[in-house]
């Protein structure tokens, strides 16, 4: 009888140990595809902040022209200006004082930048 309790205890041992072991990969698993996740998610969002940046710097050179053209505008009005100032004919001058105040406003698009921010990763030693 005394083997039997041996081999019982034994059976016990092995079968909790099954579980314990099965339980240790389940949560190990888990964790292995919730980082899957995450990491998947943050490489859409820097996709997006990617073709956010993509984006601005078309917008950026688009300004640069604008002020440029704006620059040839003011420098051609300074000039007229001089200590002799130039008869311009008005409707020159309106074309070049448009062109002085051709700049506007300009803005960045900025959404998924502050969305990737916001998730507080961007520091993280992940990116190192």
């Amino acid at each position: 009888m005394s083997n039997d309790k041996a081999h019982s205890w034994r059976r016990i041992a092995v079968e909790g140990a099954v579980i314990v072991v099965s339980i240790l990969l389940a949560f190990a698993i888990d964790a292995w595809w919730e980082d899957r996740g995450a990491r998947a998610a943050e490489l859409e969002q820097l996709v997006r902040v990617s073709q956010e940046l993509e984006a601005n710097s078309g917008r950026l050179r688009r300004k640069l022209e604008t002020i440029e053209y704006s620059i040839e505008g003011t420098e051609e009005l300074i000039s007229w200006m001089g200590p002799e100032p130039v008869d311009v004919p008005p409707q020159t001058f309106h074309s070049h004082w448009n062109k002085f105040f051709s700049i506007g406003m300009y803005s960045v698009l900025r959404s998924a930048t502050q969305d990737y921010l916001a998730t507080g990763t961007a520091g993280s030693l992940r990116h190192i």
